[in-house]
């Protein structure tokens, strides 16, 4: 299955036991709530997915997310465009104690109805890939008048609040 109409609803266990995959592209739009942290739901999410069953017999999603978002820069309050990919790799688990005994590689997927919403999935993975602090990478901080702030650093020594106390020892 690959560049067809998007499964909004899977059965995961069946996709992971036939070795499905699909890749294509998705409207940023239909993240709604990733776009509430944008400034814009313009453009696309490109996806790949493949499902499958390991060697220790765990069945698996694993993919590639990447889109470009427009975020507001917090240094210069300027929309910023910024690249997200993530990789994902997740096994999937029937309940919370499955889940907790998954391998460090794989990130648990809990599937415990026959059939699972693909998009949220894929929606919580790149809200996690959201930089913490969106910026430009050569940004400076502008006044109102357009001119860049410049940093002082006080290099006076600062005053010890214990001095008086010092004083009072002699």
């Amino acid at each position: 299955m690959s560049n067809q109409a998007f499964p909004a609803i899977i059965n995961p266990r069946k996709w992971a036991e036939k070795g499905f995959s699909w890749s294509g592209e998705l409207p940023l739009s239909h993240f709604a709530r990733l776009c509430e942290s944008l400034q814009g739901s313009e453009g696309a999410v490109k996806a790949q997915l493949q499902f499958g069953v390991d060697e220790e017999g765990l069945r698996y999603m694993r993919g590639q997310l990447q889109t470009q978002v427009t975020l507001i820069c917090q240094r210069c309050l300027t929309p910023v465009v910024k690249t997200l990919e993530t990789e994902l790799s997740m096994g999937m688990a029937w309940h919370d104690e499955a889940a907790a005994a998954l391998p460090s590689y794989y990130d648990p997927m809990i599937v415990s109805e026959e059939q699972v919403e693909l998009l949220p999935v894929l929606e919580d993975e790149l809200i996690l890939a959201l930089p913490l602090v969106a910026m430009h990478d050569d940004c400076e901080v502008q006044t109102e008048f357009g001119e860049p702030v410049q940093s002082e650093v006080d290099e006076r020594p600062a005053s010890n609040p214990f001095a008086v106390l010092a004083q009072l020892k002699k």
